[in-house]
């Protein structure tokens, strides 16, 4: 194969991963999945003031230092898939923050990405909103029916926008 990194993106509930894991078994590659394990996510989708900037700026360093650490790998290994592209941060963080807030963002994320290895390929995949609130649905009843990400406003704003092209939904 002629290429060496390859990201998978798309909307949330787009199966990502699941298509990850299969080019990971035709291609036997290295597996590279988001992680989403942030402490800051709880008061993120309970809306608790800060929170989104505590949530973005962990996630922001989490997918850093989890490419970086890619960018170690030899040149010689076998291919490598990841479910996610360092540029959807900044994506998110447009969503979420207020401008204070992106000012400080910006600055760092400047910072940090002309470090970050590019991937060689990007498969964006798409489905049709019924399809992705279907399956998002279908993930959601799997945590508790108590989970603030379930029944969050800001969960389900952030869904809606997630799938429009609006810049944010707020502004300080």
């Amino acid at each position: 194969m002629r290429f060496r990194s390859i990201a998978v993106e798309g909307p949330i509930g787009v199966g990502k991963t699941s298509f990850v894991e299969l080019l990971v078994k035709k291609f036997d590659a290295h597996k590279v999945l988001e992680r989403v394990d942030n402490p800051f996510l709880r008061d993120f989708y309970l809306d608790k003031t800060g929170a989104a900037f505590q949530a973005q700026l962990f996630f922001l360093l989490s997918r850093y230092r989890q490419l970086m650490e890619l960018s170690q790998r030899t040149l010689f290994s076998q291919v490598t898939i990841c479910d996610y592209i360092f540029p959807k941060d900044k994506i998110f963080a447009y969503l979420n923050l207020d401008d204070s807030e992106l000012l400080i963002y910006d600055k760092l994320y400047a910072m940090l990405e002309p470090q970050v290895p590019k991937p060689d390929l990007v498969i964006f995949l798409q489905a049709d909103m019924p399809r992705l609130t279907e399956r998002i649905k279908r993930a959601s009843a799997i945590t508790s029916p108590r989970s603030p990400r379930r029944t969050s406003p800001r969960w389900r704003r952030r869904t809606t926008i997630s799938s429009s092209t609006t810049r944010r939904p707020r502004s300080s």
